[in-house]
């Protein structure tokens, strides 16, 4: 089975939708993630935007009032149907490489997606991401560090794939398919230490281990020793 219909096939059903909603990023580590994401996709979205694998809207939904023209295409109709009671966007339910449309976006972006996809596979939503956008747009998505590839494996019992990089082999993949990266923004800047401190501190209050966290974050101006990037990258050709 390819990597992308196990992806789809995790996400059919109701229990992992309500799983993922009340697990994923609510009073969890990955808060952080969540919170810059939204904030990084509210200061440079674009009016005809595509988002790729939204889930339940955790980004889409919260996006400027201004911005109104906008698709979401999302392969789970248990996370579709979620999605329709509060989105205000085009919404597709579909498996994005059976996507057909003409049109033409001015903005692009998805979170845990093009991780979850080998490398023909992301070569191959690269190339159709690069098709869809209009020159010059951008596209914004995660990429998780290569140094904590087999940390991560242990603790991970019944994960999908994921793809860990180095900074320089996504600047290779991108140049690849036509994108030139603009910005990499680190986050989980001191990954096992954050880790540890929030696995200790919780144990005592939830809030405070998720506020040391961020707190670290804040102060420390590094990238080779964070979990994961968002990468933004530039429609070249």
């Amino acid at each position: 089975m390819k990597n992308h219909e196990k992806v789809i096939n995790k996400y059919l059903s109701k229990q992992e939708t309500e799983s993922y909603i009340k697990k994923r990023y609510r009073n969890s580590f990955f808060e952080l993630e969540n919170e810059i994401q939204k904030k990084l996709i509210n200061r440079l979205i674009k009016n005809n935007f595509l988002e790729i694998a939204p889930g339940t809207g955790r980004v889409s939904n919260h996006l400027p009032t201004s911005i109104k023209e906008g698709t979401l295409v999302d392969s789970s109709a248990e996370m579709i149907s979620l999605l329709k009671r509060q989105s205000r966007f085009k919404i597709i339910n579909t498996d994005f490489f059976k996507l057909k449309t003409k049109k033409k976006f001015d903005f692009a972006f998805s979170f845990r997606f093009l991780r979850h996809l080998n490398k023909v596979e992301r070569q191959a939503a690269l190339k159709k991401i690069n098709y869809l956008l209009k020159k010059d747009s951008l596209l914004i998505f995660e990429a998780f560090n290569k140094r904590y590839s087999l940390v991560n494996s242990i603790f991970k019992r019944k994960s999908v794939y994921d793809k860990y990089f180095s900074i320089n082999q996504i600047k290779k993949e991108l140049d690849l398919n036509g994108f030139l990266v603009k910005a990499i923004i680190p986050l989980y800047k001191v990954y096992p230490l954050q880790r540890i401190l929030y696995i200790l501190i919780k144990r005592f209050s939830q809030k405070a281990a998720i506020n040391t966290v961020k707190n670290i974050d804040n102060k420390i101006n590094r990238s080779d020793l964070a979990l994961e990037w968002l990468v933004i990258a530039k429609k070249a050709r």
